[in-house]
């Protein structure tokens, strides 16, 4: 987690402040909250910045009070709250304000043409042509063989689907556990079906390579009890987050209200059955209706979204090959909007005789490259872990 703190302005031509904010990661608020729809200024506010210049604060005590009175004396213009309780006596410091620098020059206009309602392709070429040799800082889900082949951009829908025991809820979690524990990245998951404490406890017993089953009953012993304390510390830094939605809370249009609350890197929802659905419609209708919506705010909020759907068994237990296909999505939504789509299949679930064993299956079936691959994870479930195939599991070193 950031420990740094901020108060912004942006400033406009002639220098005015427009509005006066905090934060505690400034390039997230700058480039990924008020450049998207996430952002809740007026557009002509927007429209108007100049310059966005930040001041650094050594607690967020400081921060908050700071900002109130900074808003108080100077009354920028699309600030509301503060600026009518009074006038704050108190002498300010002088601050250290530094400019915000911006990835390349012309990157602030591009941001503000982006706010349009209509945005002109010259835009789109001197942002790529300027985003040449500059890292871009790819979204990885840790497993290699998937992200040598795709790229997830910030706007993709992304389906992982399977039965009921392939592991969806474990591959994501996993994936979630390297972005927020490897990567610095910030994860909400929306966790419809499972509570946020067992799910707690899975990345615990991931990181500590605890089994899960000693974790629930607390039968650790005094090595596991370090082991445990360290993998906890470990998550308690880290930037991810649970939803606690009660069923009338769990439709498509609450769970979106409560994603646009905040900016995240990746948003998981687990799992689409579990979306109330609240409108006399046909349940195919409440499908095209949740994955138009998740498209939609992908594209706004620029965050991809990863989506969790269980396959019915008895459509794979009728035939001989009972890896899921396509075919086995049950609405034509759900194969349409998605741009990635994975299926997770392990055959030990299907025949019990085989030597391999622990050994989960992703076929990307849809992809950008438009050709279906398959990439093979080691399964191990009793740490609730997923890893790639070839780690050294004497450590059990996790991706």
């Amino acid at each position: 987690m950031n420990n740094q703190y901020y108060i912004y302005r942006f400033l406009d031509n002639n220098d005015n402040i427009l509005y006066i904010g905090r934060t505690n990661d400034i390039d997230r608020r700058i480039l990924k909250e008020h450049s998207t729809s996430l952002g809740h200024l007026p557009s002509e506010c927007y429209q108007s910045i100049e310059k966005i210049q930040y001041s650094e604060f050594k607690n967020e005590s400081e921060e908050i009070a700071f900002e109130a009175i900074l808003i108080n004396k100077t009354k920028p213009k699309y600030n509301i709250q503060f600026k009518d309780e009074g006038n704050f006596e108190i002498d300010l410091p002088v601050f250290e304000w530094k400019d915000y620098v911006f990835p390349y020059d012309g990157y602030l206009k591009y941001l503000k043409n982006r706010k349009n309602s209509i945005q002109d392709i010259k835009d789109l070429i001197l942002h790529e042509v300027a985003n040449i040799g500059i890292d871009n800082d790819f979204l990885t889900t840790g497993y290699l063989d998937f992200d040598e082949r795709t790229s997830i951009s910030n706007s993709d829908l992304i389906l992982a689907a399977g039965d009921t025991s392939s592991g969806k809820t474990t591959y994501a979690l996993n994936i979630c556990s390297h972005l927020v524990m490897n990567r610095n990245k910030k994860v909400l998951y929306v966790n419809l079906k499972e509570d946020a404490e067992i799910l707690t406890k899975k990345l615990i017993s991931r990181d500590s390579h605890i089994p899960l089953e000693i974790i629930r009953n607390n039968t650790f012993t005094e090595e596991e009890v370090e082991t445990y304390s360290k993998s906890s510390t470990k998550l308690y830094k880290s930037n991810i987050q649970f939803t606690n939605l009660t069923y009338e809370n769990k439709t498509i249009d609450s769970i979106i209200k409560v994603i646009k609350t905040d900016s995240y890197d990746l948003i998981v929802i687990d799992d689409l059955q579990c979306i109330v659905n609240n409108k006399e419609i046909y349940i195919k209708d409440k499908f095209l209706e949740i994955m138009q919506k998740f498209k939609s705010l992908t594209t706004d909020i620029k965050t991809p979204i990863l989506l969790l759907s269980g396959i019915s068994s008895d459509k794979l237990l009728c035939r001989s090959d009972k890896r899921p296909t396509i075919s086995d999505l049950e609405y034509d939504s759900m194969k349409s909007f998605p741009d990635i789509i994975k299926f997770l299949y392990r055959n030990e679930l299907y025949n019990e005789d085989i030597e391999q064993r622990n050994i989960l299956e992703v076929i990307v079936f849809k992809n950008r490259l438009h050709k279906l691959y398959v990439f093979e994870l080691v399964c191990l479930d009793k740490f609730s872990g997923i890893y790639n195939l070839g780690n050294n599991f004497n450590n059990l070193k996790p991706i």
